[in-house]
């Protein structure tokens, strides 16, 4: 495992757990300064589950996997909230992971601030049909930045929500699909309001802070 901070200062609260297949928690531990690393291991084969915790900030939290060895293709990623499990094989021990899921959808969402100051404690979160949170970010100064890689993996209707933060009325962002490309666009709004796209059409949208857009089978925003 290897937990980044991008304050700097450590993930304030939130910790990170392995369990066995009995629910038993093998570790727990949390992440100091902008980054470490720890080793999560097997006692016996079989499938263990990994999970963050959110604690004070969660929107600097990021972390990632890999396999035992140095070369070993990373096995997942994720930030605040996210949970995966990583099971081995019974014969040699080697870790697998289940397959690369299909995408259906790729986007970017660009942050913009009218003051210029960053996004004052607001932050999106890219959820799926399921309702986990897949994605997370925000803008910690100036007045534009963006974040790729909020991808849709099946059917259905996915969610962005933005939350508000001290000045709510500065936030501006904008969705844009980025692959496949398809032809869908994007739009402005203001905050707070809550949104949604649907697979159906090929209609996608921007808003502010407190907006939440929800994307699925041909993108009909809602």
């Amino acid at each position: 495992l290897v937990g980044l901070d991008s304050y700097g200062d450590g993930w304030n609260g939130a910790d990170f757990t392995w369990a066995d297949m009995s629910g038993d928690v093998v570790k727990q531990d949390t992440i100091e300064g902008s980054g470490g690393a720890h080793n999560l291991c097997f006692a016996t084969p079989g499938c263990y589950d990994f999970s963050v915790g959110t604690g004070s900030y969660p929107t600097e939290i990021t972390w990632y996997i890999t396999g035992p060895n140095p070369d070993t293709t990373q096995v997942a990623d994720g930030g605040p909230g996210d949970s995966v499990q990583v099971c081995s094989t019974p014969g040699d021990d080697e870790w697998t992971f289940p397959p690369t899921p299909t995408i259906i959808a790729c986007f970017q969402i660009e942050m913009a601030d009218s003051y210029g100051d960053g996004w004052n404690g607001a932050y999106w979160t890219w959820i799926d049909q399921d309702n986990n949170d897949l994605m997370t970010g925000t803008m910690n100064a100036g007045s534009s930045g963006q974040e790729d890689g909020l991808c849709m993996y099946e059917e259905g209707c996915y969610t962005l929500k933005v939350n508000p933060g001290s000045y709510p009325s500065e936030i501006l962002w904008t969705m844009t699909e980025t692959s496949p490309s398809t032809g869908s666009s994007g739009g402005t709004g203001s905050a707070p309001a809550t949104e949604q796209i649907c697979t159906g059409s090929r209609r996608l949208s921007a808003g502010s802070a407190g907006d939440s857009f929800e994307l699925g089978q041909g993108l009909l925003m809602k």
